[in-house]
């Protein structure tokens, strides 16, 4: 018996109102990010982004990005440098929810049956990203030297 077999999917037994599993963590997903919006109005959102950017890989983690956005969720993303995202600007250009990866595909299926309109999606997630005035990767961009300066200084004193 593997993890994977142990694990409770989307329609083990028993199952809620809307024919979810009970047990299974996944599928509640959306009431969870509800919640949290609803929750606390000071609540934030930090999108910690690995230096290979293989968060924007992950058809969860782009999920999530785009739920708390949708919720008004105040995000804030920490990368380890601008050269890292600069590096990586193609790639993230050319992001597309349905070319997502997770552990399972019924993961990546149960993202996709919830956008109505893919292209939709795709767009708005650039404009999450990409927007000059508001979005994640803006306040990177925007950095001066000081402020990078400043952020390293925070960060070093943080690890050491």
């Amino acid at each position: 018996l593997s993890l994977h077999d142990a694990l409770p999917i989307y329609d083990t037994p028993p199952l809620d109102s809307r024919g979810r599993s009970c047990f299974c963590e996944m599928n509640k997903f959306d009431d969870m990010m509800f919640h949290i919006a609803r929750s606390n109005p000071r609540h934030r959102h930090v999108v910690a982004v690995d230096s290979s950017f293989v968060v924007f890989e992950r058809a969860w983690c782009v999920s999530e990005i785009y739920t708390g956005s949708s919720l008004g969720l105040h995000q804030h993303l920490i990368i380890r440098s601008r050269d890292d995202l600069q590096g990586h600007d193609l790639k993230l250009r050319n992001l597309r929810i349905e070319n997502m990866q997770a552990s399972r595909q019924e993961d990546v299926e149960e993202i996709l049956r919830k956008i109505q309109n893919v292209d939709g999606f795709n767009a708005k997630f650039q404009e999450l990203l990409f927007d000059p005035r508001d979005g994640l990767f803006s306040q990177v961009l925007r950095l001066d030297g000081m402020n990078q300066m400043e952020r390293i200084g925070r960060f070093l004193r943080w690890v050491v």
